[in-house]
């Protein structure tokens, strides 16, 4: 039987895939249209897309590979979906948890791969579309700062996940930069009403926006992410029998 960070790790997947065939995002029927700071761009994406459908990441990244004519339209189109670029990092993680148990190192060496093209991702994301608290310069110099955190939460391992065959560390480390990526999502949305609305009716937006789906999802992202920054003896391991301890006359 797999240790139980491994069973949480595959846990966390399940519901993430789960999540990937529900509704993400979502706009309730006879509410305002997207608000303006969500309206798509020339180097913005919209958020949700136009009011009304919801948004199942497996029908949207389905729907991207039919109606792509070639490589270039393929990529077009999944990057206009990219903020559930997380959900297709999903199979590749099913690989590599499969590939593990054959070849360690050819599954951490994917997965090391796989973690340099989501730092080239997150670059692309954080210049066109990251909307920083501070104006001009100093909102660059955040933006900045924000994809060095990126980097730091994909390549910093605890010292058992140092191998190249440590796919578990490589794993939590994206799951954990998938979580931070989504739930930075809805608070996007939520700065556009905090100043104007109650806190109960930005809670009630939120909802709107973001259903089910969405939370189950995150709560799996999590789930996969936290056996690579338990502490060491995750499950916690049981010292060995060492016989009953005697005084010092031998009794």
């Amino acid at each position: 039987m797999p240790p139980a960070s491994a069973r949480l790790q595959w846990f966390g997947i399940l519901l993430v895939g789960i999540s990937a065939a529900m509704p993400v995002f979502a706009w309730r029927i006879g509410t305002p249209g997207l608000p303006p700071a969500l309206q798509p761009g020339p180097r913005r994406v919209a958020l949700i897309g136009p009011p009304g459908p919801t948004r199942v990441p497996v029908m949207e990244l389905v729907g991207a590979a039919k109606g792509a004519s070639g490589v270039s339209s393929l990529t077009g189109a999944l990057w206009s979906r990219r903020p559930i670029y997380s959900y297709a990092l999903l199979p590749f993680w099913i690989l590599a948890l499969w590939l593990v148990r054959r070849r360690p190192r050819a599954a951490g060496l994917a997965l090391w791969g796989l973690t340099v093209c989501v730092i080239g991702i997150e670059a692309i994301y954080l210049s066109g579309d990251y909307r920083p608290f501070f104006p001009s310069l100093l909102g660059k110099i955040e933006t900045g700062m924000v994809w060095c955190v990126v980097c730091t939460m994909l390549i910093y391992r605890r010292p058992r996940h140092r191998r190249l065959a440590a796919v578990e560390g490589t794993l939590a480390a994206m799951a954990l930069l998938a979580f931070v990526h989504g739930v930075t999502l809805p608070f996007t949305l939520a700065r556009d009403y905090v100043d104007t609305e109650s806190f109960g009716e930005v809670l009630a937006r939120v909802g709107d926006a973001f259903p089910a789906g969405f939370w189950i999802g995150m709560i799996g992202f999590a789930l996969v992410a936290i056996p690579g920054y338990v502490s060491a003896g995750f499950p916690a391991t049981r010292s060995p029998d060492v016989g009953p301890v005697r005084d010092r006359s031998g009794n």
